[in-house]
């Protein structure tokens, strides 16, 4: 499949998470190399928050990120 997925298509930028005290902790994150462990419930917007910190601080985003999902 060519095209881009519409969760990534329309995936929100950092700046765009409606949360400011998410978007602070990210900036804060980016500034210094680190492991980061997300939880919250259901929905909350981890991965989403996650993935536009990887786009903006890493430049291979998808071979730099790695989801270990409890769940699975």
């Amino acid at each position: 499949m060519d095209a881009p997925l519409w969760t990534d298509e329309h995936a929100p930028e950092r700046s765009e998470l409606p949360q400011s005290t998410v978007r602070e902790h990210l900036q804060r994150v980016a500034a210094e190399p680190m492991n980061l462990v997300v939880f919250g419930p259901r929905g909350a917007g981890k991965t989403a928050a996650v993935r536009a910190l990887a786009r903006e601080t890493h430049t291979d985003p998808d071979n730099d990120f790695v989801v270990i999902n409890v769940a699975d």
